[in-house]
């Protein structure tokens, strides 16, 4: 916190006259897959994937049975959650905060109800929601489905070469599937990244982990919803995944919408609502999660 002090009204003091507001974390979550449109009054977002199977076969001059394929239809369906937040304020707080020169009282006001409304949405994209049946991308596997990579060294005592090898193996998790068109994008932590962010040897100094890396993903980012502590799991993880429309999306059957507008006694209210599903993967085994990556670091004394 800044310093603080106790001003009596004999001192003489200039009011800085912009109103300042703390920053926040970088919401990532609806920057990972395209938006998916579905009716507003949709209940769920369903999906079909057909498997299909069969295999053509030498003919000969008595062969008469022509192998035939076939084909397996799984539906499957994610349901939608429905939030509201909303905000309030008199018209004496809004001549108030004119008559100090404050013009963006009403813009903080319509701020905060977004980014409250973008924090949930986060969340459920990240942890889920299990009321709705809508599973996050940082759940355990039992109920994921994903793929997994556990290392069996923790990243904070590999050399260079090993994390280069562990990085390109779970790379290669998702590229021997022969998608040979496109690379996974990788999500780590800060702590994990400061792990890269070195040398390779005495050979490629000019050169980091991450940069040797690199070639291996379409991108890397490093974000806090990989952090444990907002995971819930007891490490930091990472996340492999291709994010092409194939693979998945985001279905909203309402964005952020203003569905109250009242002006009453007064007293003005702004309502919002959304109503989404948060990520559907179509695919499981185009996401690989990482756990366990870093050792915790030692609580200070």
């Amino acid at each position: 916190m800044p310093n603080t002090a106790t001003i009596t009204q004999r001192e003489l003091v200039t009011i800085d006259k912009k109103i300042y507001v703390p920053k926040k974390l970088q919401l990532n979550g609806r920057n990972l897959f395209n938006p998916i449109d579905c009716g507003p009054y949709d209940e769920a977002y369903g999906y079909d994937v057909v498997e299909t199977s069969g295999e053509a076969q030498r003919s000969g001059f008595r062969n008469t049975d022509t192998p035939v394929g076939d084909e397996t239809k799984h539906r499957f369906f994610t349901g939608f959650t429905s939030f509201e937040f909303g905000v309030e304020f008199t018209d004496d707080e809004v001549n108030r905060a004119r008559a100090v020169g404050d013009s963006k009282f009403i813009d903080r006001k319509t701020d905060q109800a977004t980014r409250t409304m973008l924090e949930y949405e986060n969340q459920v994209i990240f942890n889920g929601q299990p009321e709705d049946y809508i599973i996050g991308l940082t759940e355990k596997a039992d109920k994921t489905g994903y793929a997994q990579s556990t290392p069996t060294t923790k990243l904070n005592d590999m050399t260079t070469e090993q994390l280069l090898n562990y990085f390109k193996k779970v790379s290669h998790k998702i590229t021997d599937l022969h998608f040979n068109d496109q690379k996974p994008r990788l999500l780590i932590t800060d702590a994990v990244e400061e792990l890269l962010d070195v040398p390779y040897n005495e050979y490629n100094a000019d050169k980091t982990v991450e940069e040797m890396i690199s070639k291996y993903f379409s991108r890397i980012d490093a974000i806090p919803e990989m952090e444990a502590k907002y995971t819930g799991r007891n490490l930091d993880m990472g996340l492999v995944f291709l994010n092409d429309d194939e693979t998945g999306g985001i279905p909203y059957a309402e964005k952020i919408n203003r569905i109250l507008n009242e002006h009453l006694h007064r007293r003005t209210t702004y309502k919002y609502r959304e109503k989404f599903g948060g990520v559907v993967i179509r695919y499981l085994n185009h996401v690989v999660q990482l756990n366990d990556l870093i050792k915790p670091t030692p609580a200070a004394d």
